[in-house]
């Protein structure tokens, strides 16, 4: 039986626990019985707040022992988790407007910070006009106890997970308790992989992979954690690496960009000093997968004492609590390349060509396969057509999952209708199944990923027609994925004008050279809708692609010089 996510409180293990990265570069361990220790004593803190059952708490705290000592807490105390982005790179007046959008959602009974932060907060507060507790984790200990409830399964979500770094409005996932314990489950299937070792993370504790991945779980285990704050990795790639020494931990998770990130500044010299032989898998995932990168790193490591392919592209998703699919422990990671050409929705995938990772230096366009969740795990992977109904495998459809891991809707509802529907969870991911692998091809009109930050058309509408006049409603923007590389294509029902040149600077600004924009102007016609006046995103794009659609593609400026 799957332990539940918080039962560790109650049994803590002595011989494991939190190794923390200090700014003086020494590990700080913490023990699991203290850590609980810690926990329960905020939580009394809490209580004395009156938090309770069905009570959000929000988090607004940087990567360190009292933000995972908070997470318990407001666990321990009955109440729901809302772990946000803390203010480290964000324009000040930019942060405060974000935070503001996701308190008004929340509703917070009680939002716990840290002193630095704290005047931010204060004037989110102040704008979203809601009322509820600033405290800080010095301050709970001041405050007077309350009592605890015997079961830490008080509320019915156990997780409110806000998109990570959306633009514009954010959306809240509402995670359940069955939710998590059902995606342990599934981690702990994928454990074929062998977690049964320590792990690393250098992930935000704010995003899902990093807050439930690479935290949760293995807390969760009481599995020895080794943990850096994102800017430390920034800072010194290598000190992540460094926890892969024998002893130490054997899995991670990681975005592409940051496995990119380890091979272009750990230098040589740095690396012969490290042997890596104990790292046993790095789980990749939170954006598209490049194979080139994957095979950079493959090599890279291997060079310290790995002998085998460690890297494991993973499909998930916050709306499925975390994770969805990865390769099995074993199994060769596999790749397949396309037509870009001739990719259709509903078509057959054009394979042009199949190969392993080992054997190919993953340039070319080639597409790493996610393996498939076994029956075992809970979860359900089909592909759909536009009309609905399952494809066979080798044809190009959303991915549609189901099972016990997919999340209870988001917070207020909002967009329900098309991601949760059926008791299943759509997941606007196009791909294909082929030779027992999911292949994904990336989102299908309405966000996409940059990153590791979600970025969503309709907030992209907004922020164009604010930049050129052009009504909103002459406007919709499709997210798309070509070739492996994130893209933008701008519909605007009007005549070409300066207004095209805005776009690409506005967008270029937003995502520099790392996503292609394409603008197209045209007639009323070209801005196809639903029957309740939603623009049909993904058809547009499908029509486009085939050439099909009115309008014609408004060249950049700078394309011309």
């Amino acid at each position: 039986m799957t332990p539940r996510p918080a039962a560790w409180l109650a049994a803590p293990r002595a011989d494991a626990g939190m190794h923390l990265l200090a700014d003086n570069g020494e590990w700080i361990r913490t023990s699991y019985p203290d850590l609980a220790a810690a926990a329960l004593r905020a939580a009394a803190g809490l209580a004395g707040l009156g938090v309770g059952r069905d009570d959000v708490v929000c988090l607004v705290m940087p990567t360190e022992i009292r933000s995972v000592t908070a997470i318990y807490a407001v666990w321990a105390a009955g109440a729901t988790i809302a772990p946000l982005a803390p203010p480290l790179f964000d324009a000040p007046d930019a942060y405060v407007e974000l935070l503001r959008g996701i308190l008004v959602q929340a509703r917070p009974k009680v939002v716990l910070t840290i002193a630095a932060y704290e005047s931010l907060v204060t004037t989110a507060v102040e704008r979203a006009g809601i009322e509820t507790v600033i405290s800080t984790p010095d301050a709970l200990e001041q405050a007077p106890a309350g009592p605890l409830p015997a079961d830490p399964e008080q509320s019915a979500v156990a997780l409110l997970q806000f998109t990570s770094g959306s633009t514009g409005t954010p959306r809240g996932v509402r995670v359940t308790w069955d939710n998590l314990t059902a995606n342990f489950g599934a981690l702990d299937e994928f454990a074929r992989i062998g977690f049964h070792g320590g792990f690393a993370s250098w992930l935000p504790l704010h995003h899902d992979m990093g807050l439930i991945g690479a935290l949760l779980f293995p807390i969760g285990r009481q599995l020895d954690l080794w943990l850096m704050r994102p800017d430390q990795f920034v800072r010194d790639p290598a000190r992540w690496l460094e926890c892969f020494t024998p002893g130490k931990a054997r899995h991670a998770a990681c975005p592409t960009f940051g496995l990119a990130y380890v091979v272009r500044r750990v230098k040589p010299a740095r690396l012969a000093t490290l042997d890596l032989s104990a790292m046993r898998a790095v789980v990749v995932g939170a954006e598209h997968v490049d194979p080139e990168v994957l095979h950079r790193f493959d090599e890279f490591v291997r060079s310290a004492g790995v002998t085998e392919n460690v890297v494991y592209p993973a499909y998930g998703l916050a709306e499925n609590t975390v994770a969805v699919t990865t390769r099995s422990y074993g199994q060769e990671q596999r790749l397949v390349r396309l037509d870009p050409q001739a990719v259709r929705f509903g078509a057959p995938a054009p394979i042009l060509a199949t190969a392993e990772l080992d054997d190919v230096d993953g340039a070319g366009n080639w597409l790493a396969g996610h393996g498939m969740p076994s029956p075992d795990t809970g979860i359900g992977v089909e592909i759909r057509g536009e009309d609905a109904t399952a494809l066979p495998d080798g044809h190009i459809g959303e991915i549609v999952v189901s099972g016990s891991s997919v999340a209870a809707g988001y917070h207020g509802g909002d967009s329900d209708c098309d991601t949760f529907r059926d008791g299943r969870l759509w997941t606007g991911d196009a791909g294909f199944v082929h030779g027992g692998d999911l292949y994904v091809l990336g989102r299908m009109g309405t966000s996409l990923k940059v990153n590791g930050r979600s970025v969503y058309a309709e907030d992209l509408d907004t922020r164009i027609a604010a930049e050129t006049g052009i009504a909103r409603r002459k406007l919709a923007t499709v997210a798309v994925t070509e070739a492996g590389r994130p893209g933008v294509v701008v519909f605007a029902a009007t005549a070409p004008g300066t207004w095209a040149q805005d776009t690409y600077l506005l967008l270029r600004k937003e995502f520099g050279t790392t996503v292609d924009v394409t603008v197209v102007a045209g007639p009323p016609a070209m801005i196809l809708r639903t029957s309740s006046g939603k623009p049909r995103r993904r058809m547009m794009w499908q029509q486009w692609q085939a050439g099909e659609l009115p309008g014609r593609r408004v060249e950049p400026i700078e394309a011309h010089a």
